[in-house]
């Protein structure tokens, strides 16, 4: 019932009701205006804090919205797509977890981004415990994803290993520019699988199985930082170097002026 309003709304362009819902989904426009005015009225901290309640409410929203509509359409949305691209799997999860083919991929990601969470609660002296628990995601890594909802499983992943990061660097006093830089480069090395038509994984990305295996290598170790810092400088060279390498050849007109199948232009591929 709610998704068949939704059409309605949408249909109804120029309407209250299509534009409140064009806003409540959080667009551009709305995050540079939120953050414009909140900062010249009450400081960048206040704009921050308003930004991320807003986008949780609008991720709350659209996920909800998309969740019940899957649950009615019945789609299986994932088994149209690179499974193990879209996941991040690295060659752990591939190669050796994968074998179990668990046949619960949404329930492995959902206890993931749980043992992520518990780390922020637990003594870091629990780190192993959670680790293991995330990793255990990988025992779905070659199950088919079929279920109505099983599109959400790339997403729980890269969350989960969001908050594991926050975690093992808050519980290994890594300074907390590094631990930024170090989300922000996994995030953009996410966002190039998934928006750049032709990107490819390679075994040098790790995967989320093989960075998070790392840091838990690192925090046992004591040496949490040194890693953390070698682990952004590397993600960085290696998404700055394939990027680069990957969308000129890519942009670049055949000689018959047209660009490969697959390629848009900057506006169109998000500007990536």
């Amino acid at each position: 019932m709610l998704g068949r309003v939704s059409d309605r709304v949408l249909a109804d362009a120029g309407s209250v009701a299509y534009w409140l819902k064009r806003i409540v989904v959080f667009p551009i426009g709305e995050r540079w205006a939120t953050i414009a005015v909140v900062a010249a009225l009450s400081g960048g901290r206040a704009a921050l804090i308003a930004v991320l309640v807003w986008g949780g409410l609008a991720a709350a929203y659209t996920v909800s919205l998309r969740g019940l509509r899957s649950l009615r359409m019945r789609v299986p949305v994932m088994a149209t797509m690179d499974i193990a691209r879209q996941r991040d799997d690295g060659p752990l999860a591939r190669r050796l977890l994968g074998r179990a083919r668990l046949a619960a991929p949404l329930a492995t990601a959902g206890l993931a981004v749980a043992a992520g969470g518990l780390l922020l609660a637990v003594p870091k002296e629990w780190y192993w415990a959670v680790a293991l628990i995330l990793l255990s995601a990988g025992l779905s890594a070659r199950a088919s994803h079929t279920g109505p909802l099983d599109w959400l499983v790339p997403a729980a992943l890269h969350a989960a290993e969001y908050i594991f990061v926050i975690g093992v660097g808050i519980a290994g006093g890594v300074p907390r520019p590094l631990v930024f830089v170090l989300l922000f480069a996994i995030a953009m090395h996410h966002y190039d699988l998934t928006a750049r038509p032709v990107a490819k994984q390679h075994v040098t990305d790790l995967g989320w199985d093989g960075r998070v295996a790392l840091l838990a290598v690192a925090a046992a170790a004591s040496a949490v930082t040194q890693v953390a810092l070698a682990l952004t400088v590397y993600l960085c060279l290696v998404f700055g170097v394939r990027a680069v390498a990957g969308w000129i050849p890519e942009a670049r007109p055949t000689r018959s002026g047209r660009r490969p199948a697959g390629v848009h232009s900057g506006a169109q591929a998000g500007g990536m």
